[in-house]
């Protein structure tokens, strides 16, 4: 990984949520623990299994579920 989010993840102030899956051959979960979660300072991570790293179009009904959740 080239580029670290460590920079701009310490300036932020709101709760950040994680919506991974294990599925996901882009982000892989190693990298999602490894690289991602060790950056951020306010985290909550919501995993799935069967979905790919196209959530968007793959399941809309259940991601959007999940970024409700994320925000009550």
């Amino acid at each position: 990984m080239k580029y670290s989010i460590k920079q701009e993840s310490d300036t932020l102030q709101r709760p950040i949520s994680l919506i991974h899956s294990e599925d996901n051959s882009t982000i892989t979960t190693a990298m999602v623990y490894e690289k991602i979660l060790p950056n951020l300072t306010f985290k909550k991570i919501i995993e799935t299994k069967n979905l790919g790293h196209l959530m968007p179009i793959e399941d809309p009904k259940w991601l959007s579920e999940q970024l409700i959740f994320c925000i009550e």
